[in-house]
């Protein structure tokens, strides 16, 4: 039996995608009860078509292991439109300065996600869209979109 080596979306995107300044606090500390509360009140302004905390997982079997790779969406939309994958990211920043300074990481853990799931639904494209909430004020963006071909 092949050893399982079993690693979140969101740790694989951090060691693929860490480069030189390191610094974590640019979005702020934010305490889980105050990052969960962003995500709720979010999610529950979306259609009812808008499933939100979805569990995924993805295996990639080599010859001398199994990478299983899972995570939860924080958000997921089924429309006529085609699917979109909604990555909800808190900050206590302004969110005019959160476009300006775009965070790779948070980008690729929403672009991981959108794979897995065009991958396990047999798509060609799908829908990438990063939230941001300030907790301090409550607000959000729009989303942030782009589209990703598989």
């Amino acid at each position: 039996m092949k050893p399982i080596i079993d690693l979140s979306v969101r740790d694989l995107v951090e060691f693929c995608l860490r480069s030189g300044n390191l610094d974590m606090t640019t979005f702020g500390v934010i305490s889980t009860t105050d990052g969960i509360r962003a995500h709720q009140q979010i999610q529950s302004q979306r259609s009812d078509a808008y499933q939100n905390e979805i569990f995924i997982d993805h295996e990639i079997e080599r010859e001398n292991y199994v990478l299983q790779i899972n995570g939860r969406m924080d958000g997921l939309l089924v429309a006529d439109q085609g699917v979109t994958i909604d990555e909800i990211k808190t900050t206590r920043q302004d969110l005019t300065q959160v476009e300006l300074s775009e965070d790779p990481i948070h980008w690729g853990q929403a672009q991981c996600y959108a794979f897995m799931y065009a991958h396990k639904n047999s798509l060609q494209m799908i829908n990438v869209q990063l939230t941001y909430c300030n907790v301090d004020d409550a607000s959000t963006n729009p989303g942030l979109g782009s589209n990703l071909d598989i």
